[in-house]
C-alpha cells in the first residue's frame, strides 16, 4: 500500500526550522534518519523474494509515490556529486554526517537504474 514509500518520502523531506540549523547534533540526527530509511529501502529492493519494485509498479498510486521518492534520491545523488556539498551543509571534512546518506542514495539510484519501471526518470 505504499506505507514504506510514504515513510521514506516524509523522512527524506524532513527539514529543521532555520532557528535550529545551527545545532550540529540535530542536523546530524536528520541525516542519520534519512540514511537509515534509504538503507531500509535498499534492503527491501535487494532481499525480497518477490521484487519489491515489481510489487510497487503493480499499483499506480504506489508507483507515483515511488517515482517521487526516486526523484528525492536522485537529488541527493546530485548533491553528493557536487564538489561544494560540504560548504552547503556547513560541516567540516572530518565530521560530515552525510557519508552514509550519500552512499545509500547512490546504491538506491543504481537499483532504480536497473529496474525497467524507473528508467524514464
Amino acid at each position: 500500500n505504499g506505507g514504506l514509500l510514504h515513510l521514506a518520502l516524509v523522512v527524506l523531506k524532513l527539514q529543521l526550522p532555520s532557528s535550529l540549523n545551527e545545532s550540529k547534533y540535530l542536523v546530524s540526527l536528520i541525516f542519520r534518519l534519512q540514511s537509515k530509511i534509504l538503507s531500509l529501502l535498499v534492503k527491501f529492493c535487494e532481499t525480497e523474494p518477490v521484487s519489491f519494485l515489481d510489487e510497487v509498479a503493480a499499483d499506480a498510486r504506489s508507483m507515483r509515490l515511488a517515482e517521487i521518492v526516486a526523484r528525492e534520491v536522485l537529488s541527493l545523488v546530485r548533491v553528493a556529486l557536487r564538489e561544494d556539498h560540504r560548504k552547503i551543509q556547513g560541516s567540516s571534512e572530518n565530521s560530515s554526517p552525510t557519508g552514509l546518506l550519500f552512499i545509500h542514495a547512490m546504491r538506491l539510484a543504481d537499483i532504480f537504474s536497473d529496474d525497467s519501471n524507473f528508467r524514464n526518470l
